[in-house]
């Protein structure tokens, strides 16, 4: 589902928008992992509050309507979907940086750091070919608890810098949901090439 051709296209956007002026200074790294998990954050929220999007919405927001923007607001932005899919974007977004950076994953000194971009998707290949050992709360997400159990590890993938598995498990539970993860991740990206630079923040 996720490749490095779709990451360095969400970075080339970004990009243009302004969000790796910067990206030099110390903590970078640390503050993309920050963004990544507050998606996360959302995501549960919304999830506790029922704010979902219908499935049938998902025909009727035409990214080529000149009504787009305004559908999307009242009825994608800011639901469940939405932040899982806001997740995977700030996901593949790092992972395109670094592999325009030539980067490794070394300012983070924990389990697993070192990687190249090539490297945590070759990984999320085999992963995704094989889902073996597949956490419970993430494969059969039932139980009140359930859902908020498998944000937790996602979030915990985000923390040991093992994105691979942060992008597969976000894939999985989608799956389980009945989430059309990839038809939002479109919508997204169309949405937010209508924003303003920062999307109106100071970074």
């Amino acid at each position: 589902m996720f490749t490095l051709e779709q990451a360095n296209e969400i970075y080339k956007g970004n990009s243009s928008r302004g969000f790796y002026a910067g990206s030099e200074k110390p903590y970078f790294e640390k503050h993309q992992r920050l963004e990544m998990n507050k998606e996360l954050a959302e995501a549960s929220e919304a999830h506790k509050k029922g704010l979902f999007t219908p499935r049938h919405i998902l025909t009727l927001v035409e990214i080529e309507s000149p009504n787009f923007v305004q559908n999307f607001k009242e009825e994608i932005k800011d639901t469940f979907e939405d932040e899982i899919a806001d997740f995977c974007i700030r996901v593949l977004d790092y992972l395109g940086w670094l592999k325009a950076q030539e980067k490794t994953t070394t300012e983070l000194p924990t389990r697993g750091s070192g990687k190249t971009a090539e490297q945590i998707f070759e990984n999320y290949e085999s992963l995704r070919n094989h889902r073996i050992g597949i956490p419970k709360e993430v494969e059969k997400p039932k139980g009140k608890y359930a859902v908020s159990a498998a944000i937790f590890t996602i979030m915990e993938s985000v923390q040991d810098n093992q994105l691979e598995y942060g992008l597969l498990y976000a894939e999985i539970l989608s799956e389980q949901l009945g989430i059309n993860l990839a038809k939002h991740i479109e919508l997204k990206l169309a949405f937010n090439a209508t924003r303003a630079r920062l999307h109106g923040k100071k970074y």
